[in-house]
């Protein structure tokens, strides 16, 4: 195996062991008695109303997989069903005030996680660690 391809698999070694250390801090310290698959939705749903089939394509989960965490999230009272005025056959999924207060928590719960997780990093390196990310996800 050459130099490049040692670093690539280092990378992706490194890159698998940062997602499991966030995804476990995330997981141990989530607010408000709810699953990290349910986080996933209720950020799916601030970024607009949307039906369960648009949130089942955007989190790459089967339509009843969807439908089920939905299910759980309207009854802990984080979101409501709306139905169109212009369709009746389609239903919109929308935060309620709890849903919103939830989601805020765990958004700052994140951010002190990325802070403790990201603090052996100087300023420097933070902004190379951003600017390196961004030239990858430069197409997205």
């Amino acid at each position: 195996m050459n130099d490049k391809n040692e670093m690539l698999v280092s990378l992706a070694h490194q890159i698998k062991q940062f997602k499991k250390k966030l995804a476990i801090s995330l997981t141990d310290n989530l607010y408000g008695d709810i699953t990290f698959a349910q986080l996933m939705l209720l950020n799916q749903i601030d970024r607009g109303v949307v039906t369960v089939s648009e949130l089942s394509k955007n989190l790459i989960i089967s339509p009843p997989a969807a439908s089920k965490l939905v299910d759980q999230l309207f009854k802990l009272n984080l979101v409501t069903r709306v139905r169109s005025e212009n369709d009746r056959r389609i239903v919109k999924i929308q935060l309620t005030e709890k849903g919103i207060e939830i989601l805020e928590k765990n958004k700052q719960i994140k951010e002190k996680i990325f802070q403790e997780v990201l603090s052996p990093l100087t300023q420097e390196e933070i902004q190379q660690f951003i600017n390196l990310l961004k030239k990858i996800n430069k197409d997205d």
